[in-house]
């Protein structure tokens, strides 16, 4: 168990420590500010799945992609699930006047090509590679709860992120696809839904900008409250059936322990 926690923190510090030793390093090469971000995002990604694989035997390259797991009935209600939560999160991220400290970059980062490349695509199939496929595939293949598994992985997930606007959004977000990847036995669908929440993000702020009023949009206060509790229902209700309990094991396995024999995953 101990070799378990040391191998979460090591891979939750590589990740940090890659971040941090190409900031300074593409700084001093005299990189844009703005690409500097983006290629420090795109590299420490990268190398930081690299190094838990080969370091710490944390990815299993050739299983965490495989589909023979998902079916379409899984597919529709997880996309539901997750657009359904995108909306609320940041429904209440608005109405609860969290604190946005990249606010200021926002309208630089998604008109660079390296920062729309690390913020839509490379970064989100990174991060389910450390979070998902890394440490809860780590810890549910050596028998720790399910339940820990997922929290302890949407709880890196989200204070990664380091931003307070974005800590709760994220840590809802890591929990749904945790419970997607626990189901399916695959990050294919959190890869998928990640990268379009990212993507549908930047879209929107890129036609909209970052002064939105989503209460204005939606005609007055009570009727945001009205949507956002209707869609913490539909999330809750579309995702019912990825909880624990739902999924069909074998008596005393977990689901990632041998992906290639347990079934009730259709």
């Amino acid at each position: 168990m101990k070799t378990l926690f040391w191998k979460t923190i090591a891979a939750l510090l590589i990740f940090g420590a890659m971040q941090l030793l190409f900031a300074p390093i593409l700084t001093w090469a005299g990189v844009e500010f703005y690409d500097t971000l983006g290629l420090t995002t795109i590299l420490s990604g990268v190398i930081t799945c690299i190094v838990i694989h080969f370091g710490l035997g944390m990815i299993q390259w050739h299983e965490c992609f495989r589909a023979e797991h998902i079916g379409w009935h899984d597919s529709i209600h997880c996309t539901i699930g997750v657009c359904a939560a995108i909306f609320c999160m940041n429904a209440l991220t608005e109405k609860l006047e969290l604190p946005d400290l990249m606010s200021d970059y926002y309208d630089g980062m998604f008109h660079n090509a390296y920062c729309i490349i690390a913020v839509a695509i490379v970064g989100p199939i990174c991060e389910e590679l450390v979070f998902r496929e890394g440490i809860q595939g780590l810890l549910q293949r050596n028998g720790v709860g399910t339940w820990t598994a997922i929290l302890c992985s949407a709880a890196c997930f989200g204070l990664i992120h380091g931003n307070p606007s974005q800590i709760p959004f994220a840590f809802i977000l890591g929990i749904i696809f945790s419970l997607i990847y626990y189901k399916t036995k695959s990050i294919l669908i959190p890869c998928i839904l990640h990268v379009f929440n990212n993507s549908l993000i930047m879209f929107l702020y890129m036609i909209m900008g970052k002064d939105v009023d989503l209460e204005q949009v939606v005609g007055g206060s009570l009727m945001l409250w009205i949507l956002i509790v209707a869609c913490a229902l539909l999330s809750v209700i579309t995702m019912w059936h990825f909880l624990p309990s739902k999924v069909k094991e074998q008596p005393g396995e977990s689901c990632l322990q041998d992906r290639t024999t347990l079934s009730g995953f259709k």
